[in-house]
């Protein structure tokens, strides 16, 4: 996100259609996540592990924030440089102990504005899907054997 390096980490599988995620932004916060030392070139610090940034996504981006059951529900809409759209529905939550009714309110809005809950692949993913295909062939290989 603009110029930013990011890492999402998955917190829970697709349940019900909707993915949860921590999402860390900066090589300094995923250096610490990954409990890399924090220098004053953490990006340098990453790719002396071997992560190495490998794709730079342009996203055009429409948002609207509502108030629906007390909580602010996100809605986005992303058209990305490689031909894929996709939207989502969220609700950004401080504890673990907010994410069941957060989903719950995510499924409830959809319903009632009649949107349908599917799962999609995400951006990333997609990406690597269409532009690396080989990359994605050993990212399959890998969920299979876990």
């Amino acid at each position: 996100k603009a110029g930013t390096i990011e890492l999402k980490k998955a917190i829970e599988g697709q349940r019900n259609g909707t993915d949860i995620y921590a999402e860390l932004e900066g090589c300094e916060a995923i250096a610490r996540e990954l409990s890399l030392p924090i220098t004053t070139d953490s990006k340098k610090a990453l790719e002396n592990v071997g992560l190495h940034m490998f794709a730079c996504i342009q996203t055009k981006r429409v948002s609207v924030i509502v108030h629906y059951k007390e909580r602010k529900v996100r809605v986005d809409l992303d058209e990305m440089d490689f031909g894929y759209t996709v939207g989502e529905i969220e609700i950004l939550v401080e504890t673990a102990d907010e994410v069941v009714a957060a989903e719950s309110i995510i499924l409830d809005f959809a319903a009632a504005n009649d949107l349908s809950i599917t799962a999609v692949c995400g951006k990333v993913l997609e990406y690597i899907h269409r532009k690396r295909p080989e990359h994605y062939k050993l990212l399959l290989a890998n969920i299979r054997s876990h």
